[in-house]
């Protein structure tokens, strides 16, 4: 079961167009230096928490950046991108079996900011898919 975690779901409607949006807000991570396992837990929780909301929205597409990345990522920004992804395998296994179907049928991208870190990030997807 997912733990609580701040986050919540706007449909932004009164814009001139139509948006769903997912906020989250995760943890600190400069306040847990070496803590690699409470780290990758917190994280699983926050984005457990963004995947139930992906599947109360019903819309077919997430597009989700890396949380606690930026000024929140401490000693942790040469491992966000195996920290993110351990991470999102633990959140996505808090689901439900019945829901981590229903993801398995929707579209999930990982939206990297930096280029120079993309493909540090697709080497590790690649690897955890592989």
């Amino acid at each position: 079961r997912c733990r609580t975690s701040s986050y919540s779901f706007r449909d932004a409607s009164a814009m001139w167009y139509m948006r769903h949006v997912i906020h989250a807000y995760g943890p600190d991570l400069r306040k847990m230096p070496d803590a690699w396992d409470t780290a990758v837990e917190v994280l699983a929780s926050t984005y457990c928490n963004i995947l139930r909301e992906f599947l109360d929205s019903g819309l077919p597409n997430l597009r989700l950046l890396p949380v606690s990345g930026g000024i929140l990522v401490g000693q942790y920004q040469k491992q966000m991108p195996e920290l993110t992804i351990a991470a999102l395998r633990r959140g996505f296994l808090m689901l439900p079996v019945r829901q981590q179907a229903i993801i398995v049928g929707r579209h999930v991208d990982l939206c990297i900011f930096l280029e120079a870190e993309l493909g540090e990030f697709e080497a590790v997807v690649r690897a955890a898919c592989s």
